[in-house]
């Protein structure tokens, strides 16, 4: 719930896209006086309530895919995050979306994009840096082998939390209508990599192809939030992508 919160308060529209925060959610609602004042200060509005009611498995893919791609770069993804969101990753970013990162500017974007109160400007514009060097990497990737550097890395056996990244725009841009395969064979590798750590998970690690970064290190060399409580340390705290939500989350 608390993620989904600093996902309020840094970017405009987002879906709820889980049933179980949902609930969560609507049961703070139920403290008018309380959630009002919260809302209030957090957010400098009041944050209207948006039921997950869509049974489909994966509404809005466009918005999803911004989504992950937002809740990556802000927070490692761990067996608790796909237990709670689904599987990450199974849409390509939306081409308008790839676009307007490529040719507007940073205040353009922050207009079109993220909410402008000057509470997060800084954590904004971080990552609407880190999207545009992701682009800029991925055309780079193109002009030289295209989608056969991600193929030696998975023969080779490297599939770093980076690779995702450069995989997930990478494709995105150019595989879009075949996305979810090549995507699904980086995930599906990552997987196996960390299938120690989700082996209490029963039935759960075969469906799920990304359990795990907690190695990941983000593109501006910040710290992301674990889901398990209190685990965010003081350094993570200085995190230029955490801000000062970290110590809550």
């Amino acid at each position: 719930m608390k993620r989904y919160f600093l996902l309020n308060a840094v970017i405009k529209d987002v879906p709820m896209f889980s049933a179980k925060v949902d609930e969560v959610w609507h049961e703070m609602i139920m403290f008018t006086v309380d959630y009002e004042r919260f809302t209030d200060r957090f957010f400098d509005r009041f944050l209207h309530h948006q039921p997950n009611v869509d049974t489909t498995p994966s509404p809005q893919p466009d918005k999803r895919a911004f989504f992950d791609w937002m809740y990556a770069h802000l927070f490692d993804i761990t067996a608790n995050s796909r237990l709670l969101w689904g599987k990450f990753f199974q849409h390509p970013l939306d081409k308008s979306t790839l676009q307007d990162f490529q040719r507007l500017s940073e205040d353009e974007l922050l207009d079109r994009y993220f909410l402008r109160n000057g509470k997060w400007e800084e954590q904004q514009r971080h990552l609407i840096q880190a999207l545009k060097e992701e682009i800029k990497d991925a055309k780079k990737r193109m002009k030289s082998g295209g989608s056969s550097y991600f193929k030696k890395a998975l023969k080779k056996g490297n599939v770093s939390n980076e690779l995702l990244f450069q995989g997930f725009v990478f494709y995105s841009l150019y595989e879009a209508t075949d996305f979810s395969r090549h995507m699904n064979e980086l995930l599906l590798y990552k997987k196996t990599i960390y299938a120690g750590d989700t082996a209490s998970y029963s039935g759960y690690s075969c469906s799920s192809p990304w359990e795990d970064n907690r190695h990941h290190h983000h593109h501006d060399g910040g710290h992301h939030h674990h889901d398990s409580g209190s685990s965010c340390s003081s350094s993570n705290c200085s995190s230029s992508s955490c801000g000062s939500g970290c110590s809550s989350s």
